[in-house]
């Protein structure tokens, strides 16, 4: 049975272990190195809070949001996010193993460097996410809408963008390894030919 959270702030270095969040808005403080383990969060807001280098383990969000927040370098692991918004959120070097996003929006989200495996973006809009050398192997976007992302030295595995809306601004020739449909590929046609220096006229 999950314990309510009692306390103002998440304080650095602290293991909240079966902790249900809910209501509940977190400012500007930094708590790194937190642990999250068997968390449930509800209506719950993070606005330019710091947790650097922070894990999230069998965890579920829910109608939480982001805004300006930072999570670099952390570790999430079986977590399950829906209904949900993340704006201008530093994930740069984060690890997301097993991760669901499910009717969530996310707006300028930095994964720079991130490592992605079995993560699912089931009906999101995503909007200006960079993912630049990161890493995303068995990555799903299922029927959600991408506009403008920079994939710029990314490494992808099984990455699967069907039945999605995609819009790639940077880093084309990153596709190898994805899965696309047909129409996706006439889409993504020009920015294709120009990577590899093929002349359309």
């Amino acid at each position: 049975m999950l314990a309510d959270f009692e306390g103002d702030e998440l304080e650095p270095f602290e293991e909240y272990d079966g902790v249900r969040f809910e209501g509940l808005s977190f400012g500007a403080a930094a708590a790194d190195n937190i642990r999250l383990l068997d968390c449930h969060f509800s209506r719950t807001t993070f606005e330019q809070t710091r947790c650097d280098r922070c894990a999230v383990v069998d965890s579920t969000m829910d109608d939480v949001r982001w805004i300006g927040a930072g999570f670099p370098d952390s570790e999430w692991r079986e977590v399950t996010v829906s209904k949900s918004l993340a704006a201008g959120v530093d994930l740069t070097g984060a690890s997301l193993l097993r991760v669901t996003f499910s009717d969530c929006k996310l707006q300028t989200v930095n994964l720079r460097g991130a490592k992605l495996k079995d993560v699912t973006f089931d009906r999101c809009v995503i909007t200006e996410l960079d993912v630049l050398g990161a890493s995303l192997t068995k990555v799903t976007f299922r029927d959600s809408t991408i506009v403008d992302l920079n994939l710029t030295n990314a490494t992808l595995a099984e990455t699967d963008f069907r039945t999605s809306a995609l819009e790639v601004r940077h880093g084309h020739l990153a596709l190898a390894g994805a899965i696309i449909e047909l129409e996706q590929l006439v889409g993504l046609a020009p920015g294709i030919a120009e990577a590899i220096g093929i002349d359309v006229r």
